[in-house]
């Protein structure tokens, strides 16, 4: 398997087994294999096969060997270190971020602390700010109606 097999096989078995609702052992210990061939590659990654490996393994519940997932992390923070602080990239820094959350990278890892400050984030909400009420808007004239028989 060459790297574009990989990502191509990765992709085709979280398809599979999202369409046949589950995964046999024969299934995850391909998927650990070809997380393994992965590491052979892991410097020739582009930044989406770098999302898609973390994101796949997660979807599948399978967490790659260590030094696999050294190898894939240490090329996601080459991506993350040529981000624009909160900008271009903000989505795929998030997504990475999320896949690092699962897979419990440390969140003191240079990669964790990069990322975080290539997403925006979000304005504190008072402790006291209830959520909005909407208010109902009644139907037009004539909408919700049988019409004559």
């Amino acid at each position: 398997f060459d790297m574009l097999h990989c990502i191509v096989a990765l992709h085709t078995t979280r398809t599979l087994c999202q369409s046949t609702g589950g995964m046999t052992d024969e299934v995850r210990t391909f998927v650990e294999a070809v997380l393994d061939r992965v590491k052979a590659f892991a410097r020739e990654l582009m930044a989406e096969d770098v999302k898609d490996t973390l994101s796949i393994a997660n979807d599948l519940g399978v967490v790659p060997r260590r030094e696999v997932l050294d190898a894939v992390l240490g090329r996601a923070l080459d991506f993350a270190k040529q981000l624009p602080s909160v900008g271009p990239g903000s989505f795929w820094a998030l997504q990475v971020l999320a896949d690092c959350t699962v897979l419990k990278v440390d969140p003191e890892s240079d990669l964790v602390k990069t990322l975080r400050t290539k997403v925006p984030t979000a304005p504190a909400m008072p402790a006291t700010a209830a959520p909005p009420t909407p208010t109902p808007t009644p139907p037009a004239p004539g909408v919700g109606t049988l019409p004559p028989q």
